[in-house]
């Protein structure tokens, strides 16, 4: 029997094969299912991170959204299988599937640490997030922790999101920010976001006057990137650089908060950003990844 506390997105599937057959069809021709080839990719790292919320692990798969169409997906050996609405683009696209590992690995500098968090982590990839989703959801990250993100993020999308029908479950997308603009505080202080609501609010109608410009971000420099983030209240360095690098791909970005100032101070005493390289966003994740889990 179905426990109906499930979260909405962690219902197992109901696809059944004749594992009598002698010669197994592809999981792709049944009932949606689509397989896509990997290389140096894992996603039980990619995913659990912390880099990205409203995903979930349930039996084997995760449930979540890209680009605010439902799946559910999972990894066997350098197989994704996965059924739903997002396109085998969509996933190639999110999770960074194109970009070459091994030359991204090659621009870290040689450090006892950084070798381990590899060897533990390797297959962690930064994913390719909507700009929006993500600067919402960092705005959230505020002097806040993982799990009551992914609470706020959930209840903004249940009370303003699309709702759609996954695995016979209602669900909700993330907002629009058209799904949004018309918010005021006492709507967002429903979502119990506590003191972010009038940051969100200030987002909201920043980025509907154009005054922050979300879809111009990505072809500008770094700089004038983050300068352009920094207009909205309730947005410091630490998290423009997390939009940044989430959101943008912008692998120069180095978020800094508690944990990578512990690493940072413990392994690496007087090196900055510059010290990891072009790709110090990648060098990053790994010692957060490491460094929260031993």
């Amino acid at each position: 029997m179905t426990n109906n506390n499930e979260p909405a997105t962690e219902r197992r599937g109901s696809i059944k094969t004749n594992s009598s057959a002698k010669t197994r069809k592809p999981r792709s021709l049944f009932a949606g299912f689509r397989e896509i080839k990997t290389v140096n990719f894992n996603l039980d790292h990619t995913l659990s991170c912390g880099q990205v919320f409203r995903w979930h692990k349930y039996e084997g798969s995760w449930y979540g959204f890209i680009n605010r169409k439902p799946i559910k997906i999972r990894q066997e050996n350098d197989e994704l299988i996965s059924s739903g609405k997002a396109s085998s683009k969509d996933i190639t696209e999110y999770f960074n599937l194109g970009l070459d590992y091994i030359e991204v690995i090659k621009t870290f500098p040689k450090n006892r640490i950084l070798i381990l968090a590899l060897k533990k982590y390797w297959g962690l990839r930064i994913i390719k997030q909507e700009p929006f989703e993500c600067l919402v959801s960092y705005i959230l990250s505020s002097q806040n922790n993982i799990k009551r993100i992914n609470k706020m993020v959930n209840e903004l999308s249940f009370r303003f999101g699309r709702k759609m029908t996954f695995e016979g479950r209602n669900i909700h997308a993330f907002p629009t920010l058209k799904e949004l603009s018309g918010c005021c505080r006492s709507d967002l202080r429903n979502c119990r976001l506590g003191f972010r609501d009038k940051f969100l609010e200030d987002a909201i109608r920043k980025l509907c006057s154009k005054e922050v410009k979300l879809e111009k971000i990505g072809k500008m420099t770094y700089e004038k990137a983050m300068n352009e983030l920094l207009k909205i209240k309730g947005i410091g360095k630490k998290v423009a650089s997390c939009i940044l690098l989430f959101g943008y791909n912008k692998y120069e970005a180095f978020p800094i908060d508690v944990w990578i100032a512990k690493v940072l101070r413990k392994y690496f005493p007087g090196k900055d950003a510059s010290y990891f390289g072009k790709y110090a966003g990648y060098a990053q994740e790994f010692l957060y990844a490491y460094i929260r889990n031993n």
